[in-house]
């Protein structure tokens, strides 16, 4: 606890210029190290990497969304603008619509889809990372990565559980 007045206004004004600091790191480094992150999974149908004897397909899109998709699923980067300057961005894992005919959900309903809100954080190295608020967590850009071929799978994993094919005439 500080002494005196002038103790505490000196404690106080570092402390904002800190704050000031690194929220101008975040507006600088918040969007190239969104790029980064989705380099880093993009990197995965580069590479021809896959799960489950299906390959990692990227789409990468004009508008403010990029996709990884595995066979039947997809993770969807959605670039929500700005809030206060700082990026706002969230993951949503999802199926995709399925042709008339190809498929049955075997309980009468696909999975629902996974929604992670993603916010930009200075980590302690001083670099730009994300805290994925679903789960309460910090993470570099790669070590996201690596969470978002995770969950991916998982949710594929569920997706081809609720579906099976119709039984042949």
């Amino acid at each position: 606890m500080p002494d005196s007045f002038d103790d505490f206004h000196e404690i106080d004004s570092c402390y904002r210029a800190t704050e000031e600091q690194n929220r101008r790191k975040l507006v600088k480094d918040a969007k190239p190290e969104w790029h980064q992150l989705k380099c880093f999974v993009s990197r995965l149908a580069l590479e021809g990497k896959g799960y489950d004897g299906h390959k990692f397909e990227w789409s990468s899109s004009s508008s403010q969304s990029d996709s990884l998709r595995l066979k039947n699923v997809t993770v969807t980067f959605l670039d929500e603008g700005e809030r206060d300057g700082i990026l706002s961005c969230s993951l949503q894992f999802a199926g995709m619509a399925l042709r008339r005919g190809d498929m049955a959900a075997a309980n009468g309903s696909p999975p629902i889809p996974v929604e992670w809100f993603v916010r930009p954080v200075l980590l302690d190295e001083g670099g730009v990372g994300w805290f994925v608020c679903e789960l309460g967590q910090t993470f570099s850009s790669n070590e996201l990565a690596e969470e978002i071929v995770k969950e991916l799978s998982k949710y594929y994993k569920l997706y081809e559980k609720a579906y099976k094919r119709w039984p042949a005439a």
